[in-house]
C-alpha cells in the first residue's frame, strides 16, 4: 500500500508538531514520537502474529506455514502436498494415483484393477473360497491343499511328494523303484526271442541286483517268483544246486552217488554199504551177519563169540621188552624168539579174563608187564623183578581183572612145571 504519514491516520489521529502526534485509542489520547511509527510498504512487509481478522479476499500463494490452521479451504487444484498428518480425509471420486504408497487396505474392491503385481502370499491362514488366480506366480508355496486343480504341469520336481495310489502313469525313466508286494504283473515276462530274461532289482538280499531266467527249451518262458516260505508241488529239478538243505522227506527219492553229509538216517529198512568209505564211530549192531571181517579190535567187547583158531603172533624179546618184545593186547598166541637169555618181552594192559599162551622156541628169556604193577602169580614184574621162560615150555596165562597174571608152564611131554616165580632183575 502507499507510504503511510501523520496525516494519513486520520481522525484518530493529531499532529502536535513535526516531531510527535496524540493517537486516541478508546477515548484515551496518547502522544507518540514520530520516531517509533514506522513506515510500510507492500514490497515485503513482517507481519508478527498479526491477527488478520477474516480476509475478504487475498493471495497467499507465496505463503509458508508449519502451524496454520485453514478451516473448511477450498483447495483448487493442488500441485503438490503432504498429507501425513491430516485427518477426515475426504472420499476420493474417480481418482487417479500415480505410484501410490496405499499401505494395508483393511477394505477395498479390485474387480476392475489392471496390472496388478506379483505377489507372495506368506503364512496365509483360514479359507479362501472361490479364489480364482490368473496365471499366478506362486513363488515358493511351503504348503497347500490342490485337491480340484485341473490342468497339465510341466516338468515339475516333487520332493519327497505321497502319491497316494496313481490310478495311471508312465515309470519309463523312473529310477529308485520300490520294492513289490504281492504285485500283479499285467503283462508277464515272456521270452520269445531264446535270449532269456533279465531282471534287474534292487534287492540286494541276493549276491548280484542282476537275475537273468534263461531260454527254457524253446518253450514260452513263464516263470514265478514267490514267497519261499510257499511250495513247489510237483516240479521236476535237473542237477539242482540245493546247497545246505535244512530239512525235507526224501522218503521217495532215488539217486545214485548220492553223498551224505552226516546225515540222520532214521531207522533204514535196509541199506547196502559195499561201496562206502570212512569211519563210522559208536555204531550199534543189532544181531550183525559180519561174514568174514579182515581185521579189527574187539578186546573191549563182551559176550565172547566163539572164536575159530588164532593166528600165532611172532614175539622178539628186546633189551628192555619194548618195540618188537611188547605183546599186543589182541594176541591170543605168542610165539617168541631171541637171540639172548638176558632179554625181555612184556605182558599187555589186558581186562580181566583175559588168556595168553606164550610159547618160547630155542632159547629162552625173560618176561616183564607193561603195567609197572601187575603181578605173575602174585609177585611183581614191572620196575622190580621178572620170570624165566624157559626153552620148549608151553605157558599159559590168565589175568585176574586186578594185577594178577596166574601162570602155568607145561613141557614138551605134557607135563605141568614148577610154579613160575618172578626174581629180581
Amino acid at each position: 500500500m502507499a507510504d503511510s504519514t501523520l496525516a494519513a491516520l486520520g481522525a484518530h489521529a493529531t499532529a502536535v508538531d513535526a516531531d510527535s502526534m496524540y493517537i486516541e485509542n478508546g477515548g484515551v489520547s496518547k502522544k507518540v514520537a514520530a520516531s517509533v511509527i514506522k513506515t510500510y510498504t507492500s514490497a515485503s512487509p513482517t507481519l508478527v502474529t498479526p491477527n488478520i481478522g477474516t480476509p475478504s479476499a487475498g493471495d497467499i500463494s507465496a505463503c509458508t506455514s508449519t502451524s496454520m490452521v485453514l478451516t473448511t479451504p477450498v483447495l483448487g487444484t493442488p500441485t503438490s502436498g503432504v498429507l501425513d498428518n491430516c485427518t477426515g480425509a475426504p472420499t476420493l471420486t474417480n481418482a487417479t494415483l500415480v505410484t501410490p504408497d496405499i499401505g494395508t487396505p483393511s477394505a477395498g474392491v479390485a474387480t476392475n484393477l489392471t496390472g496388478a503385481p506379483a505377489f507372495a502370499i506368506t503364512n496365509m491362514t483360514g479359507t479362501g473360497t472361490n479364489l480364482t488366480f490368473v496365471n499366478p506366480a506362486l513363488g515358493t508355496p511351503a504348503s497347500g491343499v490342490m485337491t480340484n486343480l485341473t490342468g497339465t504341469l510341466t516338468n515339475p520336481t516333487f520332493v519327497n511328494p505321497a502319491l497316494g495310489t496313481p490310478a495311471s502313469g508312465v515309470l519309463t525313466n523312473c529310477t529308485g523303484a520300490p520294492a513289490l508286494t504281492n504285485a500283479t504283473l499285467t503283462t508277464p515276462l515272456i521270452d520269445d526271442s531264446d535270449a532269456g530274461v533279465t531282471i534287474t532289482s534292487t534287492d540286494q538280499t541276493h549276491a548280484s541286483a542282476v537275475v537273468t531266467i534263461p531260454d527254457i527249451a524253446d518253450a514260452a518262458d513263464t516263470f514265478c517268483m514267490i514267497d519261499t516260505t510257499q511250495t513247489l508241488t510237483n516240479k521236476t529239478f535237473v542237477a539242482p544246486a540245493l546247497g545246505t538243505v535244512a530239512s525235507g522227506d526224501i522218503s521217495a527219492c532215488t539217486s545214485t552217488n548220492l553223498a551224505l553229509v552226516t546225515p540222520d538216517l532214521g531207522v533204514p529198512t535196509a541199506i547196502d554199504i559195499t561201496a562206502a568209505t570212512g569211519t563210522v564211530t559208536s555204531l550199534t549192531l543189532v544181531t550183525p551177519a559180519l561174514g568174514v571181517v579182515a581185521s579189527g579190535d574187539i578186546s573191549a567187547c563182551t559176550g565172547n563169540p566163539i572164536l575159530g583158531q588164532p593166528a600165532a603172533e611172532a614175539i622178539t624179546a628186546t633189551a628192555d621188552g619194548t618195540g618188537t618184545g611188547l605183546i599186543t593186547a589182541t594176541t591170543q598166541f605168542a610165539a617168541i624168539t631171541t637171540d639172548d637169555i638176558n632179554k625181555q618181552v612184556s605182558l599187555p594192559a589186558a581186562v580181566g579174563g583175559k588168556e595168553l599162551r606164550l610159547f618160547v622156541a630155542a632159547t629162552g628169556c625173560e618176561l616183564i608187564s607193561a603195567v609197572a604193577g601187575d603181578k605173575v602169580n602174585n609177585v611183581v614184574v614191572g620196575a622190580t623183578n621178572e620170570a624165566a621162560l624157559v626153552a620148549g615150555t608151553l605157558y599159559t596165562c590168565v589175568y585176574d581183572g586186578v594185577d594178577n597174571w596166574r601162570m602155568t608152564g607145561v613141557d614138551a611131554l605134557g607135563a605141568v612145571e614148577a610154579p613160575v616165580v618172578p626174581n629180581g632183575l
